[in-house]
């Protein structure tokens, strides 16, 4: 369970888990995420990212990944995901680009989704 908001960030909405570079991130759990529960990369800071059996439940994006312009490679697979507003999102830094980025995945070849 998260809080809404942080009190020294107010404006600023929790992210569950936060993922750059070089790294798996594999078998958690985020759950009542008020943001986004998993997150991959930050505009061009995007790089080798694995994100494989893990839940989100109850967030309101369940994984938002970079496509800003220079952002590197990701492979989404076998997550499970209970999201309000969008399952699997685009991002370019706070905004969402792409609010069904499985749908149009092909657009991104570097973002692999299973």
């Amino acid at each position: 369970n998260f809080v809404n908001f942080t009190p020294y960030e107010p404006e600023r909405v929790p992210v569950g888990i936060y993922a750059e570079a070089d790294i798996a991130v594999t078998g958690n759990v985020v759950e009542n995420c008020p943001g986004i529960a998993y997150l991959l990369g930050w505009g061009p800071y995007l790089r080798n990212v694995a994100l494989c059996g893990n839940v989100a439940v109850k967030s309101r994006i369940g994984i938002g990944v970079s496509i800003a312009e220079g952002a590197g490679t990701a492979d989404i697979s076998a997550n499970r995901i209970d999201a309000s507003q969008h399952q699997i999102a685009g991002m370019r830094w706070h905004d969402v680009a792409e609010p069904d980025l499985a749908a149009v995945q092909e657009n991104y070849p570097q973002i692999t989704i299973r």
